[in-house]
């Protein structure tokens, strides 16, 4: 029979009498086995570790000290023993070792598959431990968190709790790729925690606002430019009636892009602007006291402004005694179509008719067909001008 016996600061080897168990130095049976063929296999040594063998021949005690080498393996890490500290091989090579082992965990190499469920609790980790690149996207699912620790999240994210603030979530560790489509509800996030930073250019689109969500006092001055708005997300139906004023809008933000067509309504500008841009009308006329002759009086030269364009609207005859005369209103020489009457004593004529106008347009009037010696005739048009 032969032994291996574990030793705490063993002696150097030496003539030692009876069993390893009989002497002073403490030693601790580790293994045994029997001799067979001159052989002995000892099983259950620990790598590393310093013993003694003894055997007993012919009623002689033998000794013979030794040390066992350190475990030197190569492979991969296929399953991670629940019991604390503790590692084992099972990718083929049979092998097992227990001890305080470390183990290098690469970016995103913790995926949902290889996290056991309910093993991560709230106890496990570390302040500020669980970061974004260590994470793989969407591999923390419900299945891997433990009972008490879904209990405390519930607890703690209901509507109105707000334990979750700000300053408790790393900054850019809520990427995309973290959450669940339509996962943040109004009622998960603090009130004023969403600020300009926090929105990523582009980001706000027509489906995410509510409508008539935005209201002049929920905007911080300037704190909408060109970059934070996705094409054709603002629609007239997303804005609160006079909403937008001008202290809400950072230098030059609104862009055409970014305006959805035929979104500018009236009811969206203010009393100033909406003058700026309504049409504006106004008269010139041919004041002719006595008796007019048959002949074509000058009159006045279109001139367009830039963004403008003119049309004339009607026109107004009045004739103050005598009994008729024909009156014509003339562009470039042509009669201008419907602008042609005949005047009548102490009657107004009037014609209602849009015909538009070019640049540098010349604009007469013609009289002819005097009849009962026509006095004191006024020939009024009307301009419109449209921004």
């Amino acid at each position: 029979m032969v032994g291996a016996y574990q030793r705490t600061n063993p002696p150097a080897v030496g003539p030692y009498n009876g069993s390893p168990e009989n002497l002073p130095t403490k030693y601790t049976k580790r293994a045994e086995a029997t001799v067979s063929s001159q052989k002995a296999k000892l099983t259950g040594l620990v790598a590393g570790t310093p013993y003694v063998a003894w055997a007993n021949v012919s009623g002689e005690d033998r000794y013979v000290q030794f040390e066992t080498e350190a475990a030197s393996v190569t492979g991969s890490v296929t399953s991670v023993n629940s019991a604390e500290g503790a590692v084992s091989l099972t990718a083929g090579t049979g092998l097992e070792w227990a001890g305080n082992t470390e183990v290098k965990v690469a970016a995103e190499g913790i995926t949902t598959a290889t996290i056991k469920a309910l093993a991560v609790t709230a106890a496990k980790l570390a302040a500020e431990s669980v970061e974004t690149a260590k994470i793989k996207g969407e591999a923390v699912t419900e299945a891997k968190l433990a009972a008490a620790v879904v209990t405390k999240l519930n607890e703690k994210v209901t509507p109105g709790n707000e334990e979750i603030t700000t300053a408790m979530i790393k900054a850019l560790a809520v990427t995309a790729a973290k959450l669940a489509a339509e996962s943040v509800e109004t009622g998960k996030i603090k009130d004023e925690a969403v600020t300009t930073a926090k929105i990523a250019s582009a980001a706000v689109t027509a489906t995410k606002i509510a409508e008539n969500a935005v209201e002049a006092a929920a905007i911080k001055a300037e704190a909408v430019t060109a970059a934070k708005i996705a094409t054709g997300a603002v629609t007239e139906t997303k804005l609160g009636a006079g909403s937008v004023v001008a202290a809400k809008l950072g230098s030059e933000a609104v862009e055409t892009a970014a305006i959805k067509a035929s979104n500018v309504t009236g009811a969206k500008l203010d009393s100033t602007t909406k003058g700026q841009l309504e049409p504006q009308v106004y008269e010139r006329s041919w004041v002719i006291p006595g008796e007019p002759k048959a002949q074509v009086y000058q009159g006045f030269e279109i001139k367009l402004g830039a963004h403008e364009t003119k049309n004339m609207i009607g026109m107004s005859v009045k004739l103050a005694s005598g009994t008729s005369c024909k009156v014509k209103v003339l562009k470039g020489g042509v009669l201008i179509s419907s602008y042609e009457v005949t005047a009548e004593s102490a009657k107004v004529n009037r014609v209602a008719s849009t015909k538009a106008l070019s640049n540098e347009d010349d604009i007469t009037m013609e009289v002819s067909s005097l009849s009962g010696t026509p006095e004191n005739l006024r020939v009024s048009v009307f301009i419109e001008a449209v921004k």
